[in-house]
């Protein structure tokens, strides 16, 4: 048997049972190291967390982005009419109103005003008309956003 073993015993029912020391002579005790380590890399992981979250945000909301650009376009698209002479400030009205709730939903700032659509060809049926939306996304991560505001931009044409 080593001379630095300090056994002890441990009763388990009715037997006596040597049991090492957790102490050895001559080794310093080590619980704090865990914490110390704890405390340095629970940042980091925080850090690499809220990063990937806000990176899924902001993915999501350039997705649901397309799809506001679309339904917008879809809506002028059906209703060409309300920006040509004279104009239909009803529909008008609900081409933005469309716009702000679908952007609300998604936690983005669009511009303000909300931009008209494109209409560079006139009202007849089958011209382009195009939609061209951008938004600006709130970051929760406290690096990223001291530094950034995301603005994202999406395009989308109908024929009328």
């Amino acid at each position: 048997m080593a001379p630095w073993r300090d056994f002890r015993t441990t009763h388990l029912g009715g037997l006596q049972l040597p049991t090492p020391s957790l102490l050895r002579p001559g080794r310093k005790r080590t619980r704090g190291q865990s914490v110390v380590e704890f405390a340095l890399v629970v940042p980091v992981l925080l850090l690499l967390t809220l990063t990937a979250v806000d990176f899924g945000r902001v993915f999501l909301g350039w997705v649901n982005l397309q799809q506001m650009t679309r339904i917008a376009a879809n809506h002028a698209a059906e209703h060409a009419s309300a920006w040509g002479t004279p104009g239909d400030p009803a529909q008008q009205s609900m081409y933005r109103q469309k716009v702000e709730n679908d952007a609300r939903l998604i936690n983005c700032d669009p511009p303000d005003p909300i931009p008209d659509p494109i209409i560079a060809a006139g009202t007849q049926l089958g011209a382009p008309i195009t939609v061209e939306l951008s938004c600006e996304f709130n970051i929760i991560t406290p690096v990223i956003s001291n530094n950034t505001k995301p603005c994202i931009a999406d395009q989308n044409s109908k024929a009328a």
